[in-house]
């Protein structure tokens, strides 16, 4: 049986309604309480609805829990309300009347709300602007409310998608979800600067991850903002349902206006007095990483917590107070200070070295020998990769006196320009490396660590025989080849023509199918 509403007399009330009034009784119930006539469906209709609308007011002391809970989250974020917003907020608990108790405190809560969702009878989803100003800060967090209408009392998870905060698609666990490089194709420009946002609800305890199902709650949103200036997001709310709702009502467009952040002058001195590169993790009270690792630009990395800066260089901080690690590899004490960032201002961050061990003063030398630069999505984007400039920041920062680059097939076309046959140093400035990606390598002469680039015979036609490692080549192709496809299929020759010019060679790791069962030698 499909009931159509018709006549004045359902035709006044909310078609939501209906719905719900409906739903909530079986196909026999419904069979049973029927009438013949248009005054019995009249008679039938008004006593759910009166139900539903005395059910639908929302309660005073669930409402005042739920407000308490999330008080204590966003002073947990930092951000806590003001006196006068709590004054108002405890008059709201007492107020005698419980209507009017519950409108004070959408009173004092609903200027600090974004995003103002609505869940209809059917847990349809729509979505407007709250009164809070939309307004976002560079390279920081700033906290919002949501307030849900919940006509459902759905109790799923509510979580919001932005685009702007996506990642490049990949769908390997080892996909890249930042904007780091866009130097190969991998990331162009045009879609880097569409990713300048990111958005979380925080549902952490005291926060619970599920709606409670009250007609009227809030939920606490933060976004990060890598740029300043006008930007525009698409913030699209779902309980649940994991689709767009029709006539695209719970996607919301917001113009936002991000505020500029501050350059902090970084200092880092070596034991001895003389200029050095550290290794730099900043973190808030939270435990948050700064610069967010997901919406980076090189020179920094996005799988990395750390940053890597060189003395007189800067790091772009919102206000806020900050707790900044550093060090320079195994061989220095890892030191922490604490950073107070307030009106665009504070002292510069000043890392004094402590060298507890110097390896080459007993006749050793520290390095690593099997680096990538190919980020770490080598089979889902064969040309990424970043710059020797970025690599030897790397090296300087652990304090390192060789570093050598292995190029292997998934990154070896783009990776290969790279070589020389020798060392190369680099001491120039690094600041300018965020704008421009493009810069032509020229090796420096120079006091220092030393980057190398070699090969790794990985994703070779021999790469089943095992994985060689092939260090100091002077000549990276192998006699009559053009592409690795024409490379030989097995080890020994490739080991012979690398040793004849002088490389140090050997196995990385055993590669598939080398296991055996038996323990006899020779197998």
């Amino acid at each position: 049986m499909v009931w159509k509403p018709i006549g004045s007399c359902v035709g006044r009330q909310d078609k939501g309604i209906q719905d719900l009034a409906f739903s909530r009784l079986t196909r026999r119930e419904f069979q049973s309480r029927a009438f013949l006539t248009m005054g019995g469906f009249c008679a039938f209709l008004s006593s759910p609805m009166r139900i539903f609308a005395e059910a639908g007011a929302t309660a005073l002391q669930p409402l005042a829990s739920q407000t308490k809970r999330l008080i204590t989250a966003l002073a947990t974020l930092g951000d806590p309300l003001s006196p006068d917003v709590m004054a108002a907020l405890n008059a709201a608990y007492r107020n005698e009347n419980e209507q009017e108790g519950v409108a004070a405190i959408a009173k004092a809560l609903d200027p600090r709300v974004l995003l103002k969702v609505q869940i209809n009878p059917e847990s349809r989803i729509s979505v407007s602007r709250g009164e809070a100003k939309a307004q976002l800060v560079e390279q920081g967090w700033k906290t919002f409310l949501i307030k849900v209408e919940n006509q459902a009392g759905d109790t799923s998870a509510l979580s919001i998608y932005c685009p702007q905060g996506r990642s490049t698609g990949r769908s390997s666990v080892q996909s890249i979800v930042g904007v780091h490089d866009f130097t190969n194709g991998a990331v162009d420009i045009v879609e880097a600067r569409d990713r300048w946002a990111a958005v979380e609800t925080w549902d952490k305890l005291p926060m619970l991850k599920n709606l409670s199902g009250l007609g009227v709650e809030y939920r606490i949103l933060q976004i990060y903002s890598s740029d300043r200036g006008q930007r525009e997001a698409s913030l699209e709310v779902d309980a649940g349902r994991g689709e767009q709702d029709l006539g695209y009502r719970s996607t919301l467009p917001v113009l936002f206006e991000c505020l500029p952040s501050s350059d902090i002058a970084i200092r880092v001195r070596d034991g001895d007095g003389a200029p050095a590169t550290a290794s730099i993790l900043i973190k808030d009270a939270l435990s948050r990483v700064y610069p967010v690792q997901g919406k980076r630009a090189l020179p920094d990395l996005w799988f990395e917590k750390q940053i890597y800066r060189r003395d007189g260089e800067s790091v772009r901080l919102a206000d806020g107070d900050y707790i900044v690690e550093y060090g320079r590899g195994p061989e220095y004490v890892r030191k922490q200070l604490r950073l107070s960032v307030k009106g665009g201002k504070s002292d510069e961050i000043r890392c004094d070295l402590e060298r507890w061990v110097k390896p080459s003063d007993f006749g050793c030398y520290s390095g690593d020998t099997h680096i990538h630069a190919a980020g770490c999505a080598h089979y889902e984007s064969p040309y990424e990769g970043v710059t020797p400039e970025v690599m030897f920041r790397q090296v300087q920062g652990e304090a390192l006196d060789i570093g050598d680059v292995l190029t292997w097939a998934p990154g070896y076309y783009y990776q290969k320009q790279f070589f020389t046959g020798h060392v190369q140093q680099f001491d120039r400035p690094m600041d300018h490396m965020s704008q421009h990606h493009d810069m032509a390598v020229q090796p420096q002469r120079g006091n220092g660590a030393e980057l190398r680039y070699d090969v790794e015979v990985s994703g070779f036609p021999s790469s089943h025989c095992g994985h060689l490692v092939l260090l100091q080549l002077s000549n990276q192709d192998y006699p009559g080849t053009k592409t690795l496809d024409e490379w030989p299929s097995w080890n020994l020759p490739i080991l012979q023509w690398a040793k004849a010019q002088g490389a140090v060679v050997g196995y990385a790791h055993s590669a598939g199918g080398l296991t055996v069962d038996s323990t006899a030698l020779p197998n």
